[in-house]
């Protein structure tokens, strides 16, 4: 990716910088990196003309940015939960461990589709997959601490399902 090459005076430098995906994370859904910067510009312009339909596709036009960006995060988290190499089949003892959770918890999470399903690897034997259940902490911590990430964990989790359905 290139970096675009502005003079640092004014708002207009603000709005071509290029923002990394933690700094998105910690600023929300209002982060805009270079691409969607663009297409706000332009929304914005849009709006200053006095005609109806021009409000109106620049109502579009917003729409479109604001769903755009809260679905990087969503695609973001779930790229990483899927591009861990060394990944690892955990049994539930060490799940519970690492969500800090009951049994019964995470049992009803699991129904619920709040939590990541657990994998068959035998006829009497399942264990769930530690780059899904590291993922659903990070979706965690994220919807915790961002006021406004654009998911739920619903939507986290039928992702994470979907996308391990695709890779087979």
């Amino acid at each position: 990716m290139t970096r675009k090459t502005h003079p640092a005076t004014g708002s207009y430098a603000l709005a071509n910088t290029v923002i990394s995906p933690i700094e998105q994370i910690r600023r929300g859904p209002n982060a805009v990196s270079t691409g969607v910067s663009d297409r706000v510009q332009h929304a914005h312009q849009i709006t200053t003309t006095d005609t109806g339909t021009s409000k109106a596709l620049a109502a579009e036009t917003d729409a479109r940015v604001a769903y755009s960006t809260d679905t990087l995060l969503l695609d973001q988290l779930i790229g990483w939960v899927r591009s861990r190499t060394r990944d690892r089949y955990l049994k539930e003892p060490e799940v519970l461990a690492i969500i800090a959770r009951s049994k019964a918890a995470m049992r009803r999470d699991v129904s619920l589709g709040l939590f990541p399903a657990q994998v068959k690897t035998s006829i009497k034997s399942s264990r769930w997959r530690e780059s899904e259940v590291l993922g659903w902490v990070e979706a965690t911590t994220i919807l915790s601490r961002v006021a406004n990430p654009g998911f739920g964990m619903k939507e986290f989790v039928a992702a994470l399902m979907a996308s391990r359905i695709s890779m087979r």
